[in-house]
């Protein structure tokens, strides 16, 4: 992650992390950048979670299995065994509740692509990224926008979670300038 650039997910990871994680957080990426570069090292598997997120998006839109999907990402790599079963269940109970309680009937959705942007603070060379949202309309031209933030160690917090509402706002008001 370079600081230049850098997703809202790492960004929120970041504020929520003590300093002396932050810090390492940063060397580690800082370390890991320098490597591809000079490797040219093009990584097959996505970062972890970007990996279930797919898989995730795959049983929306596309009606896959996500138990399925889980167990072949397990049966690739061991490294997934005890993460990947917990992020499938804690996805399938909170999907099933949201399309319960706001979408009504599930198969009337349509999948909305490229909502995506970024923000430039004022003052800073740099911006924030914000993609890969799980995007969609319902039956009623309503959409509906899923952030996957990701984090093993920190819960989002009320502060953290606003300030990434505010950058969602902000970044994405570029598809819709009225709203």
């Amino acid at each position: 992650m370079a600081l230049d650039n850098v997703s809202l997910n790492k960004f929120l990871n970041l504020l929520r992390s003590p300093r002396d994680r932050r810090i390492a957080m940063i060397r580690r990426d800082a370390r890991t950048s320098v490597l591809k570069e000079k490797f040219d090292a093009k990584s097959e598997d996505r970062d972890f979670y970007s990996t279930f997120w797919a898989d995730a998006k795959k049983a929306v839109f596309m009606g896959a299995d996500l138990d399925d999907l889980t167990r072949e990402r397990i049966e690739k790599s061991r490294s997934r065994f005890r993460l990947f079963p917990i992020l499938r269940d804690g996805f399938l109970m909170a999907w099933d509740n949201y399309t319960g309680q706001i979408l009504g009937d599930s198969e009337k959705i349509e999948q909305l692509r490229n909502i995506s942007g970024a923000w430039s603070p004022n003052d800073v060379d740099g911006k924030i990224r914000v993609g890969n949202l799980l995007a969609l309309k319902d039956i009623n031209d309503l959409r509906h926008l899923v952030f996957p933030y990701f984090s093993q160690l920190y819960a989002l917090g009320p502060r953290a979670a606003s300030l990434g509402l505010w950058t969602l706002r902000h970044v994405l008001k570029v598809h819709h300038p009225k709203r």
